[in-house]
């Protein structure tokens, strides 16, 4: 299973010429707007490899490194809701809130399977495994949604140029982290 977060490198389109997509998507935006959503973008873009890491990780068994990973992405999604609150635009703010919360709640998914391969003295329990996979199954699937629902907004407003540069973007998003997963 690959999990990947990728939409987010569409807001690059910050400085593509003519209208924004984004701006076009959601109206009504600041300059400050556009830089929270330049900031956003980054965040969520490390993100993204932290994602893949742990996705690589887990599929080597490496229980360790998983941990680490998912570790690294506390302070990252701290900061990526951070910097949600700068923006002026509420209907923009609360899209990309909720997508920051998807994220958050795929990466604990994550965090419970690894918890419980770390803890020696839980007896190993099908059922358990079965619901902590469902989890995890049931986050990447809302991902998904929450990327592709993004991913559409942004193209419905988009000119045919841009819409091929946004999917130009997007596919090389997805192949910079399957690489970086190890594979897809």
């Amino acid at each position: 299973m690959r999990v990947l977060v990728a939409v987010f490198c569409t807001l690059l389109l910050v400085g593509c010429g003519g209208s924004n997509p984004v701006e076009k998507s959601f109206g009504g935006l600041t300059e400050g707007d556009m830089q929270a959503v330049q900031s956003v973008s980054t965040s969520l873009q490390s993100l993204s490899t932290d994602i893949a890491t742990i996705q690589a990780e887990l599929t080597a068994e490496n229980i360790t490194g998983a941990r680490s990973a998912i570790d690294a992405t506390a302070p990252k999604l701290d900061q990526a809701d951070d910097k949600t609150l700068d923006l002026d635009n509420s209907d923009l703010r609360t899209t990309l809130q909720d997508y920051v919360t998807t994220t958050r709640e795929l990466v604990g998914s994550f965090d419970r399977w690894v918890a419980y391969f770390e803890d020696d003295s839980t007896l190993r329990d099908e059922a358990l495994e079965n619901d902590l996979l469902g989890d995890i199954d049931a986050a990447a699937t809302d991902m998904r949604k929450a990327d592709q629902a993004f991913l559409n907004r942004l193209l419905d407003n988009a000119s045919p140029e841009q819409r091929k540069e946004i999917r130009a973007r997007y596919r090389d998003a997805l192949e910079r982290l399957t690489d970086s997963a190890g594979g897809s």
